[in-house]
């Protein structure tokens, strides 16, 4: 008897989304985005996190890099990875309540995983492997984006960090807006 396909990621697809670019120089203000999900991306089409309906408000203040890094951990993830081992991937112990999976294929964002469906899973996946034999060649690892949370007053660091898991030792930031250096702030 033939096992059915695993369940891939993009079949867990369940939110509207739209992108917006993220400024380097951070100075990019926000708008309301209605009931979907904002995928921040860099202008050279990056994925740095990813925004909760209703979290954009009309503030020439509020710049995305600033309410990204407001807002829980999100992982990137390739569609067509099976759920089950997504789901092992130490980048979703980084999940938390309110954050999302991005779903890519071939680096253009394809779907929002996100809410009840996401902590459910989560909730039910207690265990890791190392293997799974219903894969049936490479998975990409899943990565856990995050923007840098240092501040000099006012000014937010705009870089953005992927991770495959939360690290013991922080690297030193990118620092693209030229603050003074500084390490990745989680």
């Amino acid at each position: 008897m033939e096992r059915p396909p695993a369940e891939l990621l993009a079949d867990r697809s369940n939110h509207p989304y739209c992108t917006r670019i993220l400024a380097a120089d951070n100075s990019t203000a926000v708008e309301a985005a209605g009931e979907r999900w904002v995928v921040a991306v860099t202008s050279d089409g990056t994925i740095a996190g990813a925004l909760p309906p209703g979290s954009l408000v009309q503030e020439q203040r509020t710049t995305l890099a600033d309410l990204l890094h407001a807002t829980p951990p999100t992982v990137i993830a390739a569609a067509d990875t099976p759920v089950s081992a997504a789901l092992a991937s130490p980048a979703f112990d980084a999940l938390e309540s309110g954050s999302a999976v991005v779903l890519t294929d071939a680096r253009a964002v394809v779907g929002v995983w996100a809410g009840e469906d996401l902590r459910n899973a989560l909730a039910t996946s207690a265990w890791r492997t190392g293997s799974d034999s219903q894969l049936p060649g490479p998975v990409q690892i899943p990565v856990v984006v995050r923007v840098c949370g240092h501040r000099e007053g006012i000014v937010a660091c705009p870089a953005h960090g992927m991770f495959e898991e939360y690290p013991d030792d922080l690297p030193t930031c990118e620092n693209p807006a030229g603050l003074q250096r500084h390490r990745f702030v989680w």
